[in-house]
């Protein structure tokens, strides 16, 4: 079979992050793989299953946001590390930190400046902390308040809540009683996502725009290497109204990161897709089906070394996902999809679980862990070899291979592509069917026509 990319946590099909293409394919072969066991609570079933999106970088939802609750608010607790700050897209619930607190700015008042996360928001709301506190949102032009702590050029860019609080005694509270107070935030993050398709400068929870974003805020990625024309498209396809709300959308309160790579995974867990940059470019594929195969193959003509193989393998069977439920004051929740026939006792639990901290929508946990079990139960992978027309194939895109014997003419995805030095192209390729991105439905049919299961 082609050879799969290299393995590397940074790269949507496991490959180098700077570029999809392998120069140097391996020869197809028939080699079945041995059977494997998802690895309950870890995305590593997730690239054993498929081989295709490996979500492997998300930090530890333990170490970066526990929680805590205060008057039955529960809050993602993301404290900012050094010099390093929240970044936050869309809804997010964070835990203020104290930075300042002056204790008699008045005979009778004192003030406590707690940082949210980095400007510039579109605005938050306090839900636990000693009162209702200015929010300072963290544009370029925010006024200077003399006793926040900020540098000396009296322009901070974050954004931070200051509280007066009037004493009911002479005695202010001591630092220790200030730090051990618990500040909670409901936040709307970043205010200055551009949208390509308006153009528009905006507040957005759309995914694919954000995780542009943060593609070139982190200077991960510059504009040129931006392929404005498949964030487009992705941007439309989280837009779509499905039951009278949008397919995908995002909430997520991260660590402002050293490099992009460890939380990638992480963004294109919450439009179910993923992201690479291919041919000097980064591109998008969202969790929907694709209307038609974009190019056929025909075996003997622009297609040879045919394989196409079952794979051996364990599958989940029940799929949970854990999310903050942002319908519900962020409380733990879990989506679950589950084989119908695990009710009737026909089928075995096969668990995978997974906890996503961008997605904080029931409706968009459920839709994603629906096509992550999905997407698991596919039997057949293979690849061909095929000359010029494989610079015209993109990883993720939907093809037909029509084979001269074995009954074969059905939809594929690309997982990878090879080049080689004479212009042979290998291409590894996937089982489709529309029928995986079906809203909360286990899907059971994974065979091929020709081909006994």
């Amino acid at each position: 079979m082609p050879r799969r990319l290299p393995d590397d946590p940074g790269t949507a099909f496991g490959g180098n992050p700077k570029e999809v293409l392998n120069p140097d394919p391996a020869p197809i072969t028939k080699e079945i793989e041995k059977p494997q066991q998802p690895v309950t609570g870890d995305w590593e079933w997730w690239r054993i299953m498929t081989g295709f999106v490996r979500p492997g970088g998300q930090p530890s939802p333990g170490s970066v946001n526990p929680t805590f609750t205060s008057s039955g608010a529960s809050a993602t607790h993301a404290l900012s590390v050094g010099d390093m700050k929240i970044w936050v897209y869309g809804n997010a619930r964070i835990a203020g930190k104290v930075i300042g607190y002056n204790p008699a700015p008045t005979s009778v008042t004192h003030a406590i400046y707690v940082m949210l996360c980095k400007g510039e928001i579109e605005g938050a709301t306090c839900v636990a902390g000693p009162g209702t506190p200015d929010i300072f949102t963290g544009p370029p032009t925010q006024a200077h308040d003399l006793y926040a702590p900020f540098d000396v050029t009296g322009q901070p860019s974050d954004a931070y809540a200051r509280f007066i609080i009037t004493r009911v005694d002479t005695d202010p509270p001591t630092r220790d009683q200030v730090n051990s107070t618990e500040y909670a935030f409901d936040v709307q993050g970043f205010n200055q996502i551009f949208d390509h398709r308006g153009p528009t400068t905006a507040f957005s929870t759309n995914p694919v725009l954000c995780w542009r974003d943060a593609l070139l805020r982190s200077r991960y990625a510059t504009s040129s290497e931006i392929d404005e024309a498949s964030f487009d498209d992705g941007a439309d396809a989280c837009d779509e109204l499905v039951g009278g709300e949008k397919r995908y959308q995002i909430g997520l309160a991260m660590i402002q990161p050293a490099t992009m790579r460890a939380w990638k995974d992480v963004f294109c867990a919450s439009f179910a897709g993923e992201s690479f940059k291919y041919r000097g470019k980064w591109r998008v594929r969202v969790g929907v089906a694709q209307p038609e195969d974009a190019y056929t193959f025909y075996e003997g003509i622009d297609a040879k070394e045919v394989v196409i193989r079952e794979v051996k393998r364990d599958r989940p069977t029940q799929v949970k996902i854990n999310y903050s439920d942002s319908t519900n004051e962020y409380a733990p929740n879990t989506a679950v999809v589950e084989n119908p026939g695990i009710s009737t006792g026909d089928i075995a639990i096969v668990p995978a679980e997974l906890n996503i901290a961008s997605i904080n929508d029931p409706k968009v946990a459920l839709r994603v862990a629906a096509i992550y079990a999905n997407q698991a139960q596919f039997k057949f992978e293979g690849g061909f070899k095929t000359w010029t027309r494989g610079a015209l194939l993109t990883p993720g895109m939907r093809i037909r291979l029509v084979r001269k014997s074995g009954g074969i003419d059905n939809s594929f995805t690309v997982t990878g592509l090879s080049p080689d030095s004479s212009g042979e192209w290998s291409v590894a390729i996937r089982q489709y069917s529309d029928d995986i991105y079906t809203d909360s439905v286990f899907f059971t049919g994974s065979t091929l026509p020709g081909i006994a299961v």
